[in-house]
């Protein structure tokens, strides 16, 4: 997305619209941390590479927020978006995301209103979340949801239980392609991976990168 098309109220990243069939949510109830702290997240991935929308997701580290605008300059949603514990301090460390950091975005309606401090935009509304799990080791090469370091999942309002998308790379990358370069996520946009450090320039600005 392009940096016209928004009004930034905090740092954040995006994952795209998806659709498609059903899957159940996994079963297994158990993971470990590795040397990163952040441990396979098979609470919410299933053996086969079904995903969950993680319990409690909304109490981890905040990543950040995307606040949409229209054409006409008035905020359509907010998207809020989460880190799994362990994700953030992980990146720090080695410049990179870890096997098992998840990522979630909650995307909600928008409203503005004008209050002393001026038109101000907030957050209504539930819409659908998206999530995203890091693979490096192509660990479900036969699922297509899988694929290019990532798991790749939304989920509906209506049914939060249900994961809807059926190909990642019909469903959910197209939005990704300006990070492409960064591992498909809009880094620049996240100044918590990078405490104290200078923001690096945003690559997704027109006529860059």
């Amino acid at each position: 997305m392009r940096s016209g098309s928004l009004l930034i109220l905090a740092s954040a990243f995006m994952l795209s619209a998806c659709g498609g069939e059903s899957a159940e949510a996994p079963q297994s109830r158990s993971s470990t941390s590795d040397a990163n702290g952040v441990g396979w997240p098979s609470d919410w991935v299933s053996a086969t590479g079904d995903i969950a929308l993680p319990d409690g997701f909304d109490a981890w580290p905040t990543l950040g927020a995307w606040g949409v605008a229209g054409p006409d300059g008035v905020a359509t949603g907010m998207h809020q978006v989460y880190a799994s514990p362990g994700t953030i301090e992980a990146f720090r460390r080695d410049e990179k995301f870890a096997d098992g950091s998840v990522l979630v975005k909650e995307v909600r309606g928008a409203s503005t209103a004008a209050l002393t401090t001026g038109a101000a935009s907030y957050a209504t509304e539930n819409q659908v979340w998206f999530v995203m799990v890091k693979d490096s080791t192509n660990r479900f090469a036969d699922n297509p949801i899988w694929g290019d370091g990532w798991g790749w999942a939304l989920f509906e309002a209506g049914d939060r239980s249900a994961q809807v998308a059926q190909d990642y790379t019909i469903d959910c990358q197209g939005c990704h392609i300006p990070a492409q370069e960064n591992d498909w996520i809009y880094i620049e946009a996240y100044p918590v991976l990078f405490g104290e450090n200078e923001l690096p320039k945003p690559t997704w600005q027109s006529g860059e990168g």
